[in-house]
């Protein structure tokens, strides 16, 4: 089964998609078969399946609102769902969790931090921070895991390995782009000749 199956997408509906690595809120536009055009809160218009989506709320703006309106409201969720990101503590929900083996979706978690009704910014923020997490949770199938300690300590090792690797990786780049800079500020008149 799909994680959005059965999903009724509407014009006005407020969602959350990844774009370069990053989570954006956008509003429908229109529906068109599978397909649905939206504005994002970079004020682009962009074109998505419903497989884009990383969360759907129940908000709903209205399409009336000149496009600017719309980005800035959109602007707007998005920083309140930062906001609320900042007071997640990830390590202190993995410790409740941990021993679980069932998975949950970022609602249920939600549940476990704020007192209900859970909001759609609350569920949003959830969300955002357990797809960002790297090390406590896995994803899978719109659902969440707590890893095992075992698992932690491994992953914390692994992260550890990536992150050296893309510091050498950067480190090297740069002494690339200093020779290569050093060599285009050598003039043929400045060469020795034979």
């Amino acid at each position: 089964m799909s994680r959005h199956e059965g999903l009724e997408i509407a014009p006005g509906a407020v969602f959350e998609f990844y774009e370069s690595k990053e989570t954006l809120c956008g509003v429908v536009l229109s529906v068109k078969e599978d397909r649905f055009n939206a504005l994002s809160e970079r004020n682009r218009e962009v074109s998505l399946t419903l497989s884009r989506l990383v969360h759907y709320a129940k908000t709903s703006l209205d399409l009336k609102l000149g496009r600017d309106e719309l980005v800035q409201r959109l602007a707007s969720i998005s920083d309140i769902r930062k906001a609320i990101m900042g007071r997640i503590d990830i390590e202190g929900l993995w410790s409740l969790l941990e021993s679980e083996e069932a998975g949950y979706s970022a609602e249920e978690i939600a549940e476990f931090i704020f007192s209900t009704p859970i909001s759609d910014d609350e569920s949003a923020a959830v969300n955002r921070v357990l797809l960002s997490d790297r090390l406590y949770f896995q994803a899978k199938d719109s659902m969440f895991y707590a890893r095992s300690a075992e698992s932690v300590d491994a992953r914390r090792i692994d992260l550890q390995k990536e992150a050296e690797r893309e510091r050498r990786l950067a480190e090297g780049a740069r002494w690339v782009g200093a020779v290569y800079a050093r060599k285009q500020n050598v003039s043929p008149s400045n060469s020795v000749k034979n």
